[in-house]
């Protein structure tokens, strides 16, 4: 927590030296001096405080270009098209953070982290000992399938007090989920996709 200016002038005004050459008064040309230091030392602190959130690209707004920079292009093409500072956010993040695991949970985390509902279906291979009388038998290769059912469209809206000036208030773009999800995707898998 940022110290304000009246306990950074305290504070050094504690570090000096007891004597003649430092007076103690409040009107003494040492106190101006202090007073003139602690509103920059404040000034400072109270930056680096407000750059704190900054450091997660889901929370920056002032980093947030830097973090697309180093980032460089969206391998799924969804910075060519219009999105909100909440969406870029996002996006940032999953790039910034998310690493691909081997279950269909993370796809399912992954596409709610980018405001895109989708429900998969996976096939567990028919074994002896496993299987139930009447349950489906899945051959071999099926069972390396998993179905993912996804929104053709993604539609969203700006919220008053929420969205910035200059974006834009409402829009739709196709959705890159299917894309991700054949990229990430472990490669002895094959994702079939059902749209809605």
């Amino acid at each position: 927590m940022s110290r304000s200016k009246t306990q950074i002038a305290e504070g050094l005004r504690r570090l000096r030296p007891p004597g003649f050459a430092s007076p103690a008064g409040p009107d003494d040309y040492v106190a101006a001096l202090d007073a003139a230091t602690a509103a920059e030392f404040a000034l400072i602190e109270a930056s680096a405080e407000a750059m704190l959130p900054e450091a997660n690209p889901t929370n920056a707004l002032n980093l947030l270009p830097d973090y697309e920079r180093v980032l460089g292009p969206d391998p799924y093409g969804r910075d060519l098209s219009a999105m909100t500072t909440a969406q870029r956010q996002a996006i940032a993040g999953a790039r910034w953070t998310e690493t691909p695991t081997m279950c269909a949970g993370y796809f399912v985390r992954l596409g709610a982290g980018l405001g895109v509902t989708l429900t998969i279906d996976e096939f567990p291979l028919s074994e002896c000992g496993g299987f139930q009388c009447g349950g489906e038998i899945v051959p071999a290769p099926v069972h390396l399938q998993f179905v993912v059912h996804l929104p053709a469209t993604i539609e969203w809206f700006g919220q008053s007090g929420v969205a910035e000036s200059g974006e834009p208030i409402s829009g739709s773009q196709a959705n890159f989920m299917a894309a991700i999800i054949q990229r990430e995707a472990p490669l002895h898998t094959t994702p079939v996709f059902y749209y809605s």
